[in-house]
């Protein structure tokens, strides 16, 4: 599985209708930045920062990449936790649910204007001097919204974006000694295949929770030719999804990659991984949201 050396950790969101995405850059852990990134050209726009903890696993980005949902714990008043939605690359709410604990939270995007909200029922209501856009629509994310933690919401996130379970894997129970809190025996394992060719599948195996002095999730990827058996093992990555042109992404140790896959050899892969971003010296700055940030 390997190391990772960086206390940066990058997660990714992709819109589903457009080139769009947003980048969470955390680190330190108390520390989160916004970031917006055209896929079209890897450009990226460097936005708010949050001091708090912002639930990456829990979060969403709408199907046109113009809002962002997310789940954020400053453990400050008035809210200690709360819901809120966003205009990327700024956290500034223009919506916003108090939660006040780490139970649930979030929320996902069934389109662009109808939001699953993962609140129970009786923690539903906008804080005062926030508002819904005229054609926003709220929801409850199923018949148990509102529990769990990161799951369920993370995984019919992933189940809605193509990815199957091919695995539940076994854990360990928790430890104080172990380097994980809860270590896999058999790994977690998502998979996805590539939309050109279909040969190419890619998967993410979780390795263990709560590494001591590492990520909260310590997540590997690799890409596996059905065809050939051949592998392309990415190691230990925070993040890794395909891209509408068929390339491949993904985040290790502060940094954005990309990979362009042709008729070579899938081992061939590694020579042709591109570093697209690198967010590894970012250090927190006020900044103030655009006027377009501010409404609806």
């Amino acid at each position: 599985m390997g190391t990772t050396t960086s206390s940066v950790r990058l997660f990714v969101h992709l819109a589903r209708r457009t080139a769009k995405a947003v980048v969470l850059r955390r680190g330190p852990s108390k520390q989160v930045r916004l970031i917006a990134w055209n896929r079209e050209d890897d450009s990226f726009e460097r936005g708010q920062w949050l001091k708090g903890r912002v639930f990456e696993q829990r979060s969403d980005l709408s199907p046109s990449g113009e809002t962002f949902i997310y789940f954020a714990s400053t453990q400050r008043p008035p809210f200690l936790t709360y819901t809120a939605i966003s205009r990327p690359p700024y956290f500034t709410a223009l919506a916003l649910w108090p939660k006040g604990d780490t139970w649930g939270g979030g929320g996902l995007f069934a389109d662009d204007h109808r939001v699953q909200l993962n609140h129970p029922l009786n923690q539903t209501k906008l804080a005062e001097g926030f508002s819904l856009g005229k054609r926003v629509r709220v929801e409850l994310l199923g018949d148990r919204a509102g529990a769990g933690e990161d799951h369920p919401i993370a995984h019919l996130r992933m189940l809605r974006d193509g990815w199957t379970l091919r695995s539940e894997g076994k854990r360990t129970d928790y430890s104080f000694e172990r380097p994980f809190k809860w270590e896999y025996v058999d790994t977690e394992v998502y998979a996805k295949h590539g939309p050109k060719p279909r040969r190419l599948r890619l998967e993410r195996h979780l390795h263990g929770i709560g590494e001591r002095d590492g990520p909260w999730y310590a997540f590997s990827h690799r890409v596996l030719d059905e065809k050939s058996g051949e592998c392309l093992d990415l190691g230990r990555t925070d993040w890794a999804d395909w891209d509408r042109n068929d390339d491949l992404l993904f985040a290790r140790e502060g940094r954005l990659h990309r990979v362009r896959f042709g008729d070579e050899p899938l081992a061939d892969g590694y020579g042709r991984v591109r570093a697209i971003a690198d967010f590894r010296d970012d250090r927190f700055e006020a900044i103030a949201p655009s006027l377009d940030a501010q409404r609806w």
